[in-house]
Parts: structure tokens; C-alpha cells; sequence
């Protein structure tokens, strides 16, 4: 996928930086921060951070060559003639030249942001507007300071549509994010605690999250869960017109006949101020799901697209890896939702499984940590036991120093649960005889950085039948 060709002397111009070798009209057709991935008219943009620099990987040795290469001051290495872009921050510079980049398009830009289900609204939203016209989305879970620009980069002049995952984990985030991207268009899934370590409260997440409302001018729309009232609060706060999704009475695009089953969730959309009543099927689980869809068809139908299509889309759309993906490992059933995870991610995995699993098969909850949580942790793990408990669950294993209050409570609460709690993964895979039974049915949720996949390969290694995927990857681009 190539961008619209720019110079390097734009790029100069775009970041405030200094063009350090000739070829200023050089044709560039795409930004890469991955020198294991360029092409010979990509821009490398050389990133530094805790752990890696890419600075050390421009050499003459690399191949292909860039067509041309940001560094930050003093960094140009010798007996190279490529043309050098010497900036003092890298990472600023990637964001700035993404700024300038987007403002070259007048398409819509659609915006997504919220503590739970941003991913999976934008893979719903890709899927729908694709029946309509060309859509660009963020790759995987592009939503930071590097991926929102590289996302900007995706544009090109066959886009109709791009859609922008905007995440954050500090205040003042969004904001930045929301003036880089400039969305035309937004939606606001949820607030809920997912970096509450980080900004203390739910009412600063909030606050945090009405950034991208208050960044849409008053042409654009804002899509919102209206079943979340933090969420619903938010249409204050913008000049866009607002659009409000949910089951509860009154919404604009109301949710009803939610049905969940292992294949997939099916609902009722209506909205009469638009003329529209469909029928939608979703392939992945979840009522949590057919609010996250129905944003999706919501913002269609103000784009323009036909419901029909949009239905038709949404009906084809899969979800990225780790997010409820079904399993088998011999003959134990796996809903593997181990991507991320957050207060109310746990409780709507919990309340899905339910839904899915086989009542005459044991049902077992791993748990592993969830991450930046701060002081409000052990509230939050004996909140999730209790709810383990109320959804009857055979077994429960936590994993993970931090999960121990969760073990604790679901221990203290219910003697009929059995319970295990295991420092680390290998810990629990050492172990694996005292918990694993033939035919148990498992929901694993944790933090992405919990590893918590770690246990798959180990569990294989245990049986004769290969892994069976049943959510592939949606195409990253239209």
C-alpha cells in the first residue's frame, strides 16, 4: 500500500528539520520505522527508545536502501549518501510529518477511542464501510503516538474512508492525538478503569476520553454508548451532532433482540429518525459486541452507506487474535480473550463464556494479572472474584502475584469452586497435573503483558490434536 509520493525537502519542511545530502526531489511512497521492512521509496524514520535504537541499523549494508532516512542530531552515520534529515526528537518529527500528511485529504476520518472495545468497533467499522467504499483502518492495535501516525501514513489517494484507533495511558494524550489525526467523525465505545493506575480515577479518564469530542467540529458526529452513562456525558462536551447507541430506552440507533451463541451474536438495530430496522449477525460472541457493532453500523448510516451493506459487512467481519478466539487443544475447549483486560473487559468475558460454554462440561476461569492498576488493584481482583463466583464457575486459577486477592476471595466465598494460585506461567504449567483435566472448557483473560498465550504451546505439547484458530485476522487494509 504506497502513500502519495512527497519530496524529502517536504518532509524538512513538515518537521522543522535540516536536509543534510542532495536528492532533495526525491520520490517517497511510504514512512517505516522497521528497517527490517523498507522499501527503496520508503522514509525511515529512526526511533529510539528504553530498549532498541534504530539508529544502529543504518548502515550501507541495508537492504533495499531507503529512499531516504530521519535521524536525530549528530546521528548521521559516515559513508552514506542517502538523503539525511537530521531532527532533534524522531518521534516527534514521525507525528508531525503524519500531521501534514492527513491535512493533504478531505475524506472522512472516523476516530475511535474508549476504555474497552476500540479494536474490535474498528475492526466492525472497517468491515461495514468497506461495502461501501475503499477503507483504510489502524493496523493490529495502532492507537499511540506511533501508531496513530503511522495509521495517518496509510492514506492514499484510492481512500475513501480511514478509520483511527486512538488509545492512551497518561493524560493529555487523546488531545495530542485527536489534533494530530484531525478526525472528521468519532466514537466513544466506553470509560471505564483500563489505565486507572495512571490517572487516578474514572472521572479523569472521562475527562481524558472527551478530548476526542471536543477535537470534532460542529459538521462532524459523534457516535456514543449510551448504556455507559460516563460515556453519555460526553455529548456535552462536543460541537459535533450526536448519535447515541445502546439497549437502554431513548438511544438514536436502538439495540434490542441480543442473542449469543459459540458461532457468533445476532441483534435488532433500529433508528426511526433515519429510516432504518436490520437485522444483524455477528461472528464472534458477545453481547458487549452488538454495542460495538452497532456504533459501527451507526456511523455508516450518517456516512451514507447502506444499511443492507453495512449488515452485510459487519456479518464478515472477524476480530484480531486473543480477543474470545475459540480454541481446541486436544479435547480441551479454549476462549482464549487474553489480549487485554480491565475491570469491565473481565466481567463481559465472564458473562460471555457463560453464554457459550456447555453446561455439562467443568468451566474454568485462568486469570491472569491485570496491568496498571495502581492503589485500586486489590478492589478490583475481589470485585472479579466475586463476580467469578456468582458465574458458578468449577474451577479458578490465578496466575500472577497480583492476582492473589482475586484467588483469595473466590477461595473465602465459595467452598464448591475449586482454586489454584500460581506465581508465574511456567509455575502453573510445572503444575499442570493438579488443575488440567481431559474435556474442561477454559476462558483466559489477562493483561497483554501477563503473556498469559504462554500456556498454549505448553498445553500442545501435552496433547495430539493441532490448534484450530476459528477468528482469522481481518485484512488490515480494503
Amino acid at each position: 500500500m504506497k502513500m502519495s509520493p512527497f519530496s524529502c525537502e517536504e518532509v524538512a519542511q513538515a518537521v522543522g528539520g535540516r536536509l543534510r545530502s542532495p536528492a532533495k526531489k526525491q520520490v517517497l511512497t511510504g514512512v517505516s520505522t522497521d528497517s527490517r521492512n523498507l522499501g527503496r521509496q520508503d522514509l525511515f524514520v529512526a526511533l529510539r527508545g528504553p530498549l532498541h535504537d534504530a539508529h544502529r541499523f543504518i548502515c550501507p549494508k541495508m537492504q533495499p536502501l531507503p529512499g531516504g532516512v530521519v535521524v536525530e542530531e549528530g546521528r548521521i552515520p559516515p559513508s552514506m549518501s542517502l538523503p539525511m534529515i537530521e531532527v532533534e526528537d524522531t518521534r516527534r518529527a514521525l507525528g508531525d510529518l503524519a500531521q501534514w500528511y492527513r491535512s493533504l485529504f478531505q475524506i472522512p476520518i472516523i476516530g475511535i477511542t474508549g476504555s474497552n472495545g476500540k479494536t474490535s468497533t474498528k475492526a466492525f467499522l472497517h468491515a461495514a464501510l468497506s461495502h461501501h467504499g475503499v477503507t483504510e483502518s489502524s493496523p493490529a492495535s495502532f492507537n499511540n503516538d506511533i501508531g496513530v501516525p503511522l495509521t495517518l501514513c496509510r492514506l492514499n489517494s484510492k481512500c475513501e474512508y480511514l478509520v483511527v484507533e486512538i488509545g492512551t495511558n497518561h493524560p493529555g494524550e487523546i488531545a495530542h492525538l485527536s489534533h494530530m489525526a484531525r478526525p472528521t467523525h468519532g466514537i466513544v465505545t466506553s470509560i471505564g478503569g483500563s489505565h486507572l493506575g495512571h490517572f487516578g480515577s474514572l472521572d479523569a479518564i472521562e475527562r481524558e476520553k472527551g478530548a476526542l469530542a471536543e477535537s470534532l467540529s460542529e459538521s462532524g458526529w459523534l457516535f456514543l454508548n449510551g448504556d455507559c452513562p460516563k460515556t453519555s456525558r460526553l455529548g456535552a462536551r462536543t460541537k459535533a451532532r450526536v448519535v447515541s447507541v445502546g439497549t437502554r430506552p431513548g438511544m438514536t440507533f436502538q439495540i434490542d433482540a441480543i442473542s449469543v451463541d459459540a458461532k457468533g451474536t445476532s441483534f435488532a438495530v433500529h433508528a426511526a429518525g433515519f429510516d432504518v430496522s436490520e437485522q444483524v449477525r455477528l461472528p464472534v460472541p458477545g453481547r458487549h459486541q452488538a454495542i460495538n457493532a452497532g456504533l459501527a453500523f451507526a456511523a455508516g448510516v450518517c456516512l451514507g452507506a447502506d444499511p443492507k451493506m453495512l449488515s452485510r459487512g459487519l456479518e464478515e467481519a472477524s476480530l484480531p487474535g486473543m480477543r474470545m478466539a475459540h480454541t481446541t487443544v486436544g479435547s480441551l475447549s479454549i476462549w482464549n480473550d487474553a489480549y487485554n483486560a480491565n475491570e469491565d473487559s473481565s466481567i463481559a468475558a465472564m458473562e460471555t463464556f457463560e453464554q457459550v460454554s456447555e453446561s455439562h462440561r467443568r468451566k474454568v476461569c485462568v486469570l491472569g494479572e491485570l496491568m496498571e492498576l495502581g492503589d485500586h488493584a486489590e478492589g478490583v481482583y475481589q470485585r472479579l472474584g466475586m463476580e467469578a463466583v456468582k458465574r458458578s464457575f468449577d474451577c479458578c486459577v490465578a496466575i500472577g502475584q497480583g492476582t492473589y486477592p482475586w484467588f483469595e476471595t473466590i477461595h473465602e466465598s465459595s467452598s464448591q469452586i475449586e482454586t489454584h494460585f500460581f506465581e508465574s506461567t511456567s509455575q502453573a504449567v510445572s503444575d499442570f497435573s493438579q488443575w488440567v483435566r481431559p474435556d474442561d472448557q477454559w476462558l483466559m483473560k489477562a493483561s497483554r503483558g501477563a503473556h498469559l498465550e504462554e500456556l498454549l504451546p505448553a498445553l500442545k505439547s501435552h496433547s495430539t490434536v493441532t490448534d484450530q484458530e476459528t477468528q482469522p485476522r481481518l485484512p488490515l487494509s480494503s
